[in-house]
């Protein structure tokens, strides 16, 4: 009886550990996407277009369709290219947004595999529909490491 109760309490510290783990990749990633959000509120349309369609058709065909907007609606040139140099320095305009200024660290707070982690950040982003921009550069981001 003395191994059962072990054992059984052993089980249940694992199950109160990988929920305690489960919620803290669900807020991360819950401040993640706004804070993406937030950021790329005042893009271009087609330029969030754009990077959906990078993680969905790949960037060949992605920079093919802005390209052909861009011939077709010349008047948003100027809007497109301010927000695509913008993307060049995300990193840094996610820190200015509140809430935002630490995002990086909080990666280092959700411990475990990264295979496994990344796997489960990916699928909550991925049920997520407000979430869809987060996921896809998220997507064109771990294609890009491997």
């Amino acid at each position: 009886m003395k191994k059962f109760c072990i054992i059984l309490l052993i089980s249940i510290n694992t199950i109160f550990q990988a929920n305690a783990q489960d919620e803290k990749i669900k807020d991360f990633t819950n401040l993640f996407c706004n804070c993406i959000n937030q950021v790329m509120a005042d893009f271009h349309p087609k330029l969030k277009k754009m990077i959906i369609d990078v993680a969905e058709v790949g960037e060949v065909q992605a920079e093919q369709n802005l390209i052909q907007y861009l011939i077709e609606n010349q008047d948003e040139t100027d809007k497109i290219m301010s927000d695509v140099k913008k993307m060049g320095n995300i990193e840094t305009l996610i820190s200015t947004y509140p809430n935002c200024e630490n995002i990086y660290q909080k990666v280092d707070e959700l411990k475990g595999d990264d295979q496994e982690l990344q796997s489960k950040i990916m699928d909550y982003f991925n049920s997520q529909t407000d979430c869809e921009l987060t996921s896809a550069i998220l997507k064109t981001a771990l294609k890009d490491d491997k």
